[in-house]
């Protein structure tokens, strides 16, 4: 009995995402394929561009996608972004691998008995898009209009996306600013900050189901609790006149929920004051369970005997980035295997490892870090304090660098070195302006260019036969079916189904055109093991449902056209549905697995 009703509930949590969980990458690229196809037919079909547009919301809210909002991106570029494979790629992808996830969690295959941080599943996903990725690295060129050629690969191993490089800065940033404390006589402060006991779906010792757990709070929703808890902390120091600066470094408990350590400076008289703060918010919620006092805020002192303020939280960042200098991780795993997952984690739920506290812009570092010499710097004090500036960053001195902003608490309204802007109207993807760009840095009344060069990015593919393919535009909407009014035909190219639709003369809002359109796609995707068939089913009766968002009619009874299987004879129908569980592979082995890890 209990075994049937385990069975049931893990068939109810599969059932409630309308995906199928060993969908592959290239299926996940073919699906985006043909939504946007479907979206183009759409297109071509509504009478405006408001109408098209709610259609194609409703399909993407449908699937669990954020639609793009008309009030940012303007009614023409939300539906071009909803006519666009990589829109529909990057949002599925985005949507699969958080529903794939949060099952795997709740089915115990996330913890330190399990797989750390992340399931093996999705470790093994997250590798093999970083291989993805590294393959197209080699085969892009950016060319400037000098004619020097880079691969991406050449520019990502001298950028901050360098894992190397990435730690390099986070010790040099942080290094400084424990300089600057010691100078200004601040004391540091080491904070952890836990999410309440609904935030955890395992026990930390015995990795057993933790009953309080809400199945509906996941990673992202325990970061996102973390951040307003943060939001409120920060207001009450100001609101106080409260200064602090530092770092906050984000990681996960073994079963994947974020925890915070933060690594604060502020002056000796405010010590109190600010775990007084700190204490009260982070005890707000649940603050009277078992164990809350203890775990939910602990302050660690530090003490310069022993070690530097930056040696506290060191360990923290390498094992968040490569492992480096570290031998194992907390629960005794590889810690160079360890921050791999760790990095996974973090891009899989869209966590921010790592955030500055206070203190300038790390962009103005970056930039003053590509200037060369400055030259005549003796009649111009703008420009000599830019210099200044721009040898404090080369030397890799953060300390420097902040003392010539004003300081660590300095506002930006203060600092004298400040990003400059441009607006560029050439179009992005979308045929959008892209708007304004950093092209170099201002101090005073002097402006120097950091950005000189026009580049140009190439990506060499091959089609058939070896030879170089050009891409056709994605982005035009002209040229859709059903522009002249003829009747609406779709046809799955792989299948027998095929859906007659009435005629945009005979309908002009559209909507039946769209929602038979969709039945014929939803056919496809669920013979095709993209789809569970039990979304298959819920987004098959809302195609055939009389009522529309988009017309909002209120006829009795649909047109009479129906999902048929064109190679059965006379009036014999074929009904393609299956109630049966879709395949879990790389999930779950067995029935016993799953009842042994779900309790």
């Amino acid at each position: 009995m209990a075994a049937n009703l385990c069975l049931l509930e893990l068939e109810e949590q599969v059932d409630s995402i309308p995906f199928s969980l060993n969908v592959s990458d290239d299926e996940l690229i073919e699906w985006a394929k043909r939504r946007e196809k479907r979206a183009r037919e759409v297109v071509g079909q509504l009478v405006d561009l408001r109408t098209a547009y709610q259609a194609l919301a409703d399909t993407a809210q449908r699937y669990g996608l954020a639609p793009p909002d008309p009030e940012k991106h303007g009614l023409e570029g939300a539906v071009k972004r909803l006519c666009d494979e990589q829109w529909w790629r990057r949002k599925l992808r985005q949507v699969h691998a958080q529903a794939l996830e949060g099952l795997a969690i709740q089915w115990g295959l996330v913890h330190k008995r399990a797989g750390i941080y992340i399931s093996d599943e999705s470790f093994k996903r997250y590798q093999q898009k970083r291989t993805r990725n590294a393959q197209l690295f080699q085969v892009a060129e950016l060319i400037n209009d000098l004619g020097q050629k880079y691969t991406l690969a050449e520019l990502v191993a001298l950028s901050t996306a360098s894992l190397k490089n990435r730690r390099n800065e986070l010790m040099a940033r942080m290094a400084g600013f424990q300089k600057l404390a010691f100078m200004l006589g601040h004391a540091p402060e080491f904070y952890t900050l836990t999410c309440p006991s609904k935030y955890h779906p395992r026990h930390s010792e015995s990795c057993e189901r933790n009953k309080r757990h809400d199945p509906d709070l996941t990673p992202k929703a325990a970061q996102d609790y973390l951040n307003r808890l943060w939001c409120r902390i920060r207001a009450k120091l100001k609101r106080s006149g409260i200064e602090v600066y530092g770092f906050r470094v984000a990681e996960p408990h073994h079963a994947g929920t974020p925890h915070w350590h933060t690594l604060l400076f502020m002056a000796p008289q405010h010590v109190e004051a600010v775990r007084a703060i700190f204490r009260e918010h982070c005890l707000a919620e649940d603050g009277d369970q078992p164990g809350a006092e203890k775990r939910r805020f602990d302050i660690r002192v530090i003490d310069y005997s022993k070690g530097t303020a930056t040696g506290y939280i060191a360990k923290y960042v390498a094992k968040s980035v490569d492992g480096h200098g570290i031998d194992s991780d907390l629960h005794g795993h590889d810690a160079k295997v360890s921050s791999q997952r760790v990095t996974a984690w973090a891009s899989l739920w869209g966590i921010r490892q790592f955030q500055q506290i206070g203190g300038p812009p790390v962009t103005v570092w970056r930039q003053l870090r590509r200037l060369a010499e400055l030259k005549g710097i003796d009649e111009n004090p703008d420009l000599a304090l830019l210099e200044t500036a721009r040898q404090a960053a080369d030397s890799g001195d953060w300390a420097a660098f902040v003392e010539v902003m004003n300081g660590p608490t300095a506002k930006r309204a203060v600092q004298p070195v400040k990003l400059h802007k441009e607006w560029g109207d050439q179009p992005n993807r979308y045929s959008e302006p892209v708007g304004y760009r950093i092209i170099g840095l201002a101090c005073g009344a002097q402006v120097v260019r950091t950005r000189k060069r026009v580049w140009e990015l190439r990506i060499h593919y091959r089609g058939e036969g070896g030879h170089l393919k050009d891409k056709p535009d994605p982005y035009s909407l002209k040229g859709a079916p059903g522009d002249g009014g003829e009747p609406f035909t779709l046809e799955d190219p792989s299948g027998p189904f095929r859906i007659e639709g009435p005629s945009k003369e005979r309908n002009q809002s559209g909507a039946w055109e769209f929602h038979y359109g969709d039945v014929a796609a939803y056919s496809y995707e669920l013979r095709k093991g993209l789809l569970t068939p039990a979304a298959a089913r819920r987004e098959r009766q809302r195609a055939l449902r009389p009522w529309s968002p988009v017309n909002n009619c209120t006829r009795a009874e649909p047109p009479n056209h129906e999902l048929t299987n064109s190679h059965s004879t006379g009036s014999e129908k074929t009904t393609h549905h299956s109630r049966t569980l879709p395949p879990v592979k790389g999930i779950i082995a067995n029935a016993s697995t799953v009842i042994k890890r779900f309790d």
